[in-house]
């Protein structure tokens, strides 16, 4: 296959590169302990990505017609080229051949549909939390077997398997109504439920029925702690958003300019890692480039922007591998893998006990950001108050905002229990899956948005 592309590519193109996507899986969704749809996947596809003429041309198929897929693909490059100065240019790569795969116990194919509708209704736990009135539930498989070729020799190989549990619960008393979200992803087998799911249906319960106790969060400035979730969150979305190279050379981010500056404390440290066999484990971007550590901020310092290959070039840089795209018909643009805070050296009791009044956030219900200003507000999925150095009373979910370049400055303290969070991050109509981490953090003040 790689031998008969190339041979037609050469011809037409002065770099080419081929994707091969073969997906299989299973969807299954409930609601009231009633499966309400069960849908398999199983599809094929090709697609092809030229340069001609420092323009960029795309083609896909379900079927296997290179001669058509690459005369498409050229087509489309001609119609597209840019004014001169703005020719795409990309840097050359060395010829290589790899192969990943994700480590499994129970592969997906082993397990009868049955069993996985049996398992994922086990998790309604109704009976047992009589304030709970509503349950959804969701269960999702996917593995993905997607090769890479191109005209440089690149050669690999990703045999993936991702699976996602969500469960949703809705208690009342009177007329009062709360609801927990507990969403799980992870790069494993069907094992993943078997291990995980029972401890995420006991918390969504328990949370969704304690918040029917809880009373209302104050707003205005405090001393706040974040945990893993949210901190995960404020690494990925404030910053690493504004670390995109191509929305840096937009004219969109705000730390633009900004490389070798101060934007933190001297402690606070952030990477985007490819390499890490998390949710956002890219072994190689969609364009071939082996997923890698890039730091974005060492020791408060603005270190690197991430980038796909022409942003590279553009800014003189080695691509980072975070050329992303959702799917065969979309565009790779600079995109984050997996995103966060290291770790720090403080112990997890030290990150509260200087605290008279505060709060303590815990997860993210999403939010807003702009990464052209640096402003961003977060919705946490839990709210806690803190007072004398003690974690108190449940309140209701109050919300973090703020602008970044002040943030990173009044991190105080950085704890050593890195988590991981799981997500997927839109751009430009894209969806790709995404990992975000962090430890516990203490911000020295924050504007915390509440109920009264």
């Amino acid at each position: 296959m790689m031998e008969k592309f190339l041979k037609l590519a050469e011809k037409d193109a002065e770099y080419a590169e081929l994707h091969h996507v073969k997906v299989k899986g299973t969807r299954i969704d409930a609601l009231n302990k009633q499966v309400k749809e069960i849908s398999n996947t199983d599809v094929e596809g090709y697609g092809i990505r030229v340069l001609c003429n420092g323009a960029w041309g795309q083609s896909f198929s379900y079927q296997d017609n290179f001669k058509k897929l690459i005369k498409d693909a050229v087509e489309n490059a001609k119609k597209s080229i840019p004014y001169k100065k703005n020719l795409i240019k990309i840097d050359k790569l060395a010829n290589i051949k790899k192969k990943f795969k994700v480590s499994t116990k129970i592969p997906f194919e082993d397990v009868e549909l049955e069993q996985k509708r049996g398992d994922l209704l086990a998790l309604d736990l109704s009976n047992e939390y009589k304030k709970v009135f509503s349950t959804r539930l969701y269960y999702s498989d996917i593995k993905t077997d997607f090769s890479f070729v191109n005209s440089e020799g690149r050669d690999l190989l990703f045999n993936d398997s991702a699976i996602g549990i969500m469960i949703w619960t809705f208690a009342r008393d009177g007329v009062r109504q709360e609801n927990h979200r507990k969403i799980e992803r992870a790069k494993a087998g069907y094992e993943y439920i078997q291990e995980k799911g029972e401890g995420m249906a006991r918390y969504a319960f328990n949370a969704a029925t304690d918040m029917l106790k809880a009373g209302s969060s104050k707003g205005g400035k405090f001393p706040v702690v974040i945990d893993q979730k949210l901190g995960g969150v404020l690494a990925h979305e404030a910053v690493g958003h504004a670390c995109e190279a191509d929305l840096v050379l937009s004219n969109l981010s705000i730390l633009k300019g900004k490389i070798g500056e101060r934007i933190g404390n001297n402690f606070v440290n952030i990477s985007d890692n490819g390499s890490l066999k998390k949710w956002g484990w890219v072994p190689f971007d969609n364009e071939g480039v082996e997923g890698s550590n890039t730091v974005l901020i060492k020791n408060g310092i603005l270190k690197s922007y991430i980038h796909n290959r022409s942003t590279a070039t553009q800014m003189n840089v080695k691509p980072t591998g975070n050329g992303r795209r959702q799917g065969l018909n979309n565009v790779a643009i600079p995109r984050m893998t997996n995103t966060g805070f290291e770790k720090g050296s403080t112990k997890h009791e030290d990150i509260f006990k200087d605290i008279k009044e505060g709060y303590y956030l815990k997860g993210s219900y999403g939010g807003q950001v702009n990464p052209a200003s640096g402003s961003f507000l977060f919705n946490a999925a839990e709210t806690f108050e803190i007072k004398d150095g003690e974690i108190g009373d449940r309140v209701r979910a109050a919300s973090l905002i703020g602008n970044i370049m002040d943030a990173l400055k009044k991190v105080e303290l950085i704890g050593k229990d890195v988590e991981y969070g799981t997500g997927y991050c839109g751009k430009a109509g894209q969806n790709v899956p995404v990992s975000d981490y962090a430890p516990h953090l203490k911000l020295a003040e924050a504007m915390v948005g509440g109920q009264k």
